[in-house]
């Protein structure tokens, strides 16, 4: 029997249904009814048919709000190709201009992007990994008033400010071993000290799913993100640049095999 609460997304009461955390479109086995990896950082990896889900989430309202977030944002990237499983053998610029910048690394432009269903999208994943209990997605968290903010987006299906969490992708432009993996936060080293901050550090949380990994920056200023430009959902309407790198030679690719040795 379903339990009954407060839904963490509308705030009404109601029964509790099963929610996934990412859309279990995007976290499927290769083969139909198969099994795959699913790994997260600080657990054994084990073998799952299906991705992470929470009971206790959102009841119905909350739901029908994530799977239109979901629906939209699915069919843009398998429109665009920006995941596996938007493309078959070989990974094709034509949705975009592909500019090659060596046998492992490129950048894809793409024009009128819908950048705001993307971006409601992401925030509505950060949103699920900061309120679930479910192992795997604890190391995730921003402050609650942040958190608020941003239910509120989703709520009204509002984008917000590009600047509030910025987003940025990165695709695996060829395909590789299919797994699952929790989103975690990563620490990046810059080349010189931030002049906002004074940090020489850039945290970001990190999601992955189906050949495209997903940055959300913990920063809330203007000024740090116009280094990156077009990098940023949103930055500019008209133009969104997606950075490539090979499954073969990708930080993915790397720690899953780290985390699959660490436990063998």
């Amino acid at each position: 029997m379903r339990k009954e609460g407060q839904c963490k997304l509308t705030l009404e009461y109601g029964k509790f249904i099963k929610s996934h955390l990412i859309p279990q479109a995007l976290t499927k086995p290769e083969v139909r009814g198969g099994i795959m990896k699913q790994i997260g950082e600080g657990s054994r990896p084990k073998k799952a048919t299906s991705s992470w889900y929470d009971y206790e989430l959102v009841i119905r309202q909350g739901e029908d709000i994530l799977t239109e977030f979901d629906t939209a944002a699915i069919n843009i990237l398998r429109t665009n190709q920006l995941i596996w499983g938007g493309w078959e053998q070989q990974f094709n610029s034509a949705d975009s201009t592909f500019h090659i910048i060596d046998n492992n690394y490129g950048v894809r432009e793409f024009s009128n992007l819908d950048w705001k269903n993307l971006r409601l999208f992401a925030l509505s994943l950060l949103w699920r990994a900061c309120n679930t209990t479910q192992n795997g997605f604890c190391e995730v968290s921003i402050p609650k008033n942040d958190l608020e903010k941003i239910r509120l987006l989703l709520v009204n299906r509002d984008a917000g400010a590009i600047h509030f969490y910025p987003i940025k992708f990165c695709q695996l432009s060829t395909k590789g071993k299919i797994h699952n993996q929790t989103p975690f936060i990563r620490k990046f080293e810059l080349p010189k000290r931030c002049e906002v901050t004074r940090s020489r550090h850039l945290n970001i949380v990190r999601f992955y799913f189906d050949g495209l990994v997903i940055h959300i920056h913990l920063s809330k200023t203007l000024r740090q993100i116009k280094g990156f430009g077009r990098q940023v959902l949103g930055f500019d309407p008209q133009s969104f640049i997606v950075p490539t790198v090979t499954y073969q030679v990708s930080f993915q690719r790397e720690n899953l095999e780290n985390i699959l040795d660490s436990y063998e």
